[in-house]
């Protein structure tokens, strides 16, 4: 899902939007943390709610987590546009395939790398 998908999904819930931040420019995990603390800094908020696809929801909070500083966030695993979990979409073996290549690259620090 695209991040104007997302923040017009929220919006629609009814998230007012002056209370939305998004990020759209990030190229990973890690850069997406980095700028999200920047953007919270700037608009000196102290908590937030990071939303992202449910199978990335772990490694998303374990990266949150590790660079948060003083802020604390609350985390939701949101399904697919049309209310699936992961496990129960048609590529639910290359998610899961994804996301295991993508923890292992987080966890050697290849992230990096990826921001340069």
């Amino acid at each position: 899902m695209k991040s104007d998908d997302i923040y017009q999904q929220a919006i629609r819930l009814g998230v007012p939007a002056d209370r939305l931040l998004v990020d759209s420019v990030a190229t990973s995990t890690y850069k997406n943390s980095t700028l999200v603390n920047g953007l919270m800094d700037s608009h000196q908020m102290r908590s937030g709610i990071v939303v992202t696809s449910d199978y990335h929801l772990k490694r998303a909070k374990e990266i949150f987590e590790r660079y948060k500083g003083n802020k604390y966030f609350f985390y939701v695993g949101a399904p697919d546009t049309e209310g699936r979990k992961w496990i129960e979409r048609l590529d639910a073996i290359n998610l899961w395939c994804s996301e295991l290549k993508n923890n292992i690259g987080y966890r050697l620090g290849l992230f990096r790398w990826i921001d340069e």
